[in-house]
């Protein structure tokens, strides 16, 4: 076998061993966040995505009035890959919630959640009261 042919070979090989660890970060995830206030929900948000290498998830929800987005991005850790959201929802004139949350993934399914929130004790606005986001984020490597 020539020179050339071995190097065309060694190119050939060297691709198909890097392209699995790039498919790799391919990662399928569900998002659900729910915005309560004062125990009532008052907005609900659910997205099945796809996030990969250089290729972020972006969903601009917005309505003519109120600016919502959500983002995604994933980038390789030691041990797997890490899935990082962005949310952020103008729920009102007085109001907004906003939250980042980071998950590792592994071979496995993974999921994580939370809650964040605040109160508003003036009365002079008309969401005084307990304010509350949760969320669930669930996510498969490879899927």
């Amino acid at each position: 076998m020539s020179h050339k042919w071995i190097v065309v070979l060694a190119l050939i090989l060297g691709a198909a061993a890097v392209a699995p660890a790039h498919a790799a970060l391919d990662t399928a995830c569900t998002v659900t966040v729910t915005a309560t206030h004062d125990g009532a929900v008052v907005e609900t948000y659910t997205r099945d995505f796809t996030v990969a290498r250089n290729a972020p998830f972006v969903d601009d929800f917005s309505t003519p009035t109120r600016q919502k987005d959500f983002s995604a991005s994933v980038a390789r850790e030691a041990d797997g890959v890490k899935v990082h959201i962005s949310y952020f929802s103008d729920l009102g004139t007085f109001h907004a919630a906003s939250f980042d949350a980071d998950m590792l993934v592994a071979r496995k399914v993974r999921t994580t959640s939370g809650s964040t929130g605040f109160y508003l004790s003036s009365n002079d606005t008309p969401v005084g009261g307990t304010h509350r986001i949760f969320y669930t984020l669930t996510c498969l490597l490879g899927g």
